[in-house]
C-alpha cells in the first residue's frame, strides 16, 4: 500500500467514522443587557457639608505650603535653623500629599456627582 492511493483513502475514511465527532460549542450570543434605570444616589449630608467646606480647606493648606516654601526659600533660615531643615521639609512634603488628596477627593466628587435642583447632590449613573 502506497501513501495515498485509494485503499490508504479508504483506510482514514473508515478510522475517522469511527472517531466520535466533537463539535466545538459555538458562542450564545447574550441579549442585549437592558440598561437599568439608573437611581440617583443623593450625597449624605455629612459628605456634603464636607464638600462644602473642601475648597477653603485646599486654599488653606496651599496657603500654610506656600508659607513653608517661603521660609525654606530665605537665605536666613539655613543661616540660624539650619537643623530644623528636615523637620520643615517633611511638613512640607505631608502637606502638598493633604492638598493632592483633597484634590483628588473633589474631582472624584464632581465626576460621581452633578448639582440638581438647587444644593442637593445627585450621583451620576
Amino acid at each position: 500500500m502506497n501513501v495515498g492511493d485509494y485503499d490508504y483513502y479508504l483506510e482514514k475514511k473508515r478510522a475517522l467514522a469511527k472517531t466520535p465527532i466533537v463539535e466545538i460549542a459555538k458562542p450564545v450570543a447574550k441579549p442585549a443587557a437592558q440598561p437599568e434605570k439608573a437611581r440617583a444616589k443623593k450625597l449624605s449630608y455629612k459628605d456634603q457639608k464636607e464638600l462644602e467646606g473642601i475648597e477653603a480647606v485646599i486654599l488653606a493648606a496651599e496657603a500654610e505650603a506656600a508659607e513653608i516654601e517661603k521660609m525654606l526659600h530665605d537665605p536666613t533660615f539655613y543661616a540660624t535653623r539650619s537643623r530644623e531643615f528636615p523637620e520643615w521639609e517633611a511638613k512640607l512634603d505631608a502637606t502638598k500629599a493633604r492638598i493632592a488628596a483633597l484634590r483628588a477627593m473633589r474631582a472624584f466628587v464632581a465626576s460621581e456627582f452633578r448639582l440638581h435642583s438647587g444644593n442637593s447632590r445627585e450621583r451620576v449613573a
